[in-house]
């Protein structure tokens, strides 16, 4: 019985127990609230720059954890809780992609919070316009945007009304940028704020080069290409709007600087600078600006400054001349045709850099053409130096070129001579003849034509100009003085009038007629008509100095003369009362004498036209006159010089040989020999044909000569061989040709003298022919 008792009692110790603690749970949930602020957790921060949760834990929180939304596991939070019981949680390991639930709970409190990580937003886009500089923002928002440069880690905040100016700066080297969506801080979990968005990635390409320009000083214009632009820079610094460039061309200065040309009458105002870039495309930025400044014209050169001058100088053809132009101030030509205007953009200009004088003829200036001349540019575009063409002058006047006209002949001239006569080495016999011309030039050939047209050869001459002081009107301002120096080339052409047709230098040509201008008339020559007669010969040969009768002394030729009289050259068909004939014979410098040299007798006989030729037979005795110290040509043809009363000479005619008999070989030859030194005489043993000896007595000889006779056949001997007129001859032997002589040694001996004394040898042949040099002997005092 006791222990039920005792069961009984210990189940109302337990409900009693249950009980007290019902009412003591009760009367905690009806405390005031104050008391849960102590006990429950917050979310204070959400730093997206540091990619952090800052975490407001309970009074009595220790620690405090995290979880995803399973909720089955919780992590402990890292870090150390502060003094104000905040603990900071890393959140960069959250994924961007999405949105992502944490549930924080502490160590104490019994409550669990959570919190949304918003997703990083991926739709934000940035575009650069390059053509206008602009940026534009899609999925902004009315968030802020931010920037910063690739490399840095700092970020800007974008502000609208100024993003493409301060981008600007970084136009001239380029860059790359980086946008996104600025972050937002949370502050709660119901106010969780704003990741970054992804970055977009901006290239800002450099600005390209300059363009390259250039001022074409020539034509007055700028080559642009399409797409440029260009302004125009004020004085005081300001700037035109920019001007685009829609199609490749040129800019002429009369257009966008007129007043930088020079206009008669009018002041030019400063230089004008302008600036040209390329504009923006899509893919490119406008390059870098070039300024280039346009200089003033000057106006056109003054000729009397710079001694520019234009001269006629034929019918056809002009003198250009700058006599200040050099290579470091050149100037330059071109040609308008007559009736065109001067247009500078398709003008072909001709550079003058020297003073020496330009030729044109009327095939590059026209009768009637403008010769525009003027300075031209120089240096380079940019430089302090550089300078635009001049003004032009017009060096041809108002009328254009106006050429002269050909010189025309206003007289008849006719020039009378003897075939042959007229010859270059005489000056006595030269043709003379003047003209008058409206140009300074000069004869550059002369050919002649016959009354039918046809050429019939040239002839040498020249010809001076001089100003005529006595000029009377344009055509007779220069006289041309003219001498015709040979008929050579027409001497054939005999008894025949011919007419002159002259070319000037200038290219002109004069052509006579039978009333004005030069006419030709020759009267035949002189010539060697022999007979075949032997005796009768134009080419002479004569052994030199021989007086063998064998050898001929003398021949003969007969002259047909041209004219039986002497011409007179006043009128065609006019002789004189004396009859042609030789007026002297010369032979190498030697003048024949009449009679005794040669002799002359004249005849005539009737040709073949029943007309009378005059002769002359001539007999040259060339014994008589070869020893003379003036004839000196032997071997060697030389010519017989015929000089007539009518002015011919006949010097290629009639030769004359003169041939040495026989040369002394090895010259030259020098023996020194003591006087009555040689040995004469040796004796020998000679052996018998019975084998028997006798003793002889011989000659010794010490000097040899050897001599080449001119031909084999021709039959000669050595007369002697003499020192001071003293033979010294021992012997010689001839054979084929050559002779060798033996020179006495009895008789060398027996020469002597005071001291020292030196002679020719002279080795005289049995024709008379003797050999005075070659061969000198000194002989020498014995004591």
């Amino acid at each position: 019985m006791r222990v039920h008792k005792d069961k009984k009692t210990e189940l109302r110790r337990i409900l009693g127990l249950t009980s007290a603690l019902f009412l003591m749970v009760l009367l905690i949930s009806f405390l005031p609230k104050q008391a849960d602020a102590a006990t429950t957790i917050s979310v204070k921060e959400i730093n997206y720059q540091n990619s952090t949760i800052t975490i407001q834990l309970g009074d009595s929180d220790r620690a405090a954890y995290f979880s995803d939304t399973s909720k089955k596991s919780w992590e402990e939070i890292p870090g150390t809780i502060s003094s104000s019981n905040t603990i900071v949680m890393d959140i960069s390991w959250i994924t961007a992609t999405r949105n992502v639930i944490l549930y924080l709970k502490g160590s104490s409190t019994s409550s669990v919070i959570s919190v949304t990580i918003p997703k990083q937003a991926s739709n934000f886009g940035v575009t650069f316009n390059k053509v206008k500089g602009t940026f534009t923002f899609k999925n902004a928002g009315n968030r802020n945007i931010e920037w910063r440069k690739k490399g840095s880690t700092v970020w800007n905040l974008v502000d609208p009304n100024k993003i493409s100016s301060e981008m600007s700066l970084m136009y001239t080297n380029g860059a790359a940028l980086y946008f996104r969506l600025a972050p937002l801080n949370g502050t709660g979990i119901s106010n969780v704020g704003f990741r970054p968005s992804k970055e977009v990635a901006i290239s800002i390409p450099k600005k390209s080069a300059a363009p390259l320009i250039v001022i074409n000083g020539s034509k007055f214009s700028i080559a642009v290409k399409k797409g440029m632009a260009y302004r125009s820079m004020n004085s005081g610094g300001s700037a035109s709007e920019w001007i685009s460039i829609s199609s490749n061309s040129d800019l002429l200065l009369k257009n966008i600087a007129p007043s930088v040309l020079y206009r008669v009458n009018t002041a030019t105002s400063s230089a004008i600078t302008f600036q040209f870039r390329t504009n923006a495309t899509s893919s490119a930025l406008e390059s870098k600006t070039t300024a280039v400044t346009v200089p003033i014209q000057e106006g056109p050169p003054n000729a009397d400054s710079y001694g520019i001058s234009l001269g006629y100088t034929s019918s056809s053809t002009l003198s250009l001349q700058v006599k200040a132009a050099s290579s470091t101030l050149p100037f330059e030509y071109t040609v308008v045709k007559e009736g065109s205007e001067l247009n500078y953009q398709n003008a072909v200009w001709t550079t003058i850099a020297s003073s020496t004088a330009l030729t044109l003829d009327n095939t590059v200036a026209k009768q009637g053409s403008h010769i525009y001349l003027r300075k031209k540019s120089v240096g380079t575009t940019g430089n302090t130096d550089y300078t635009l063409a001049s003004a032009e002058l017009d060096i041809s006047g108002n009328n254009g070129v106006a050429y002269p006209g050909a010189p025309i002949p206003t007289t008849l001239t006719t020039l009378i001579t003897t075939s042959g006569v007229c010859n270059v080495n005489r000056t006595a016999s030269y043709l003379t003849f003047s003209l008058y011309s409206s140009t300074s030039t000069t004869v550059s050939s002369i050919s002649f034509i016959d009354a039918y047209g046809i050429t019939r050869g040239n002839v040498s001459s020249k010809s001076t100009v001089a100003k005529n002081a006595n000029s009377t009107s344009s055509t007779d301002k220069y006289i041309i003085t003219t001498k015709i120096t040979s008929t050579e080339n027409i001497d054939s052409v005999t008894e025949e009038l011919l007419y002159a047709k002259i070319t000037l230098a200038n290219a002109d040509v004069i052509t006579s007629t039978a009333s004005a201008g030069i006419r030709l008339y020759l009267y035949p020559k002189t010539t060697v008509h022999n007979p075949t007669d032997a005796s009768y010969t134009n080419n002479f040969k004569r052994i030199f100095q021989s007086n063998d009768s064998k050898d001929a002394s003398s021949f003969k030729f007969v002259l047909d003369l041209g004219t039986v009289k002497v011409i007179d050259a006043t009128e065609i068909g006019k002789y004189t009362q004396t009859p042609t004939a030789i007026s002297s014979i010369k032979y190498d410098g030697y003048t024949l004498t009449s009679g005794t040299d040669y002799s002359v007798e004249y005849g005539s006989y009737i040709n073949d036209d029943e007309e009378t030729v005059a002769t002359a037979t001539v007999t040259v005795n060339v014994a008589n006159f070869e020893t003379s110290p003036l004839i000196d040509i032997t071997d060697t043809a030389a010519p017989l010089e015929i000089y007539l009363n009518n002015n011919e000479i006949l010097d290629k005619n009639i030769n004359i040989i003169l041939t040495n008999t026989a040369t002394l070989k090895d010259i030259p030859i020098a023996w020194s020999i003591t006087e009555g030194s040689l040995k004469e005489t040796k004796t020998s043993t000679v052996t018998n044909s019975d084998n028997t000896t006798t003793t002889v007595m011989e000659e010794v000889i010490t000097y040899t000569l050897e001599l080449s006779i001119f031909s084999n056949s021709y039959s000669v001997s050595v007369s002697d061989v003499t020192w001071g007129e003293t033979s010294i001859f021992g012997s010689a032997k001839i054979s084929g040709g050559k002779a060798v002589i033996y020179l006495s040694n009895a008789k060398i001996n027996k020469l002597s003298t005071a001291s020292t004394t030196t002679n020719n040898v002279v080795i005289t042949l049995s024709n008379g022919y003797a050999i005075r040099t070659g061969c000198k002997l000194t002989i020498l005092n014995a004591n």
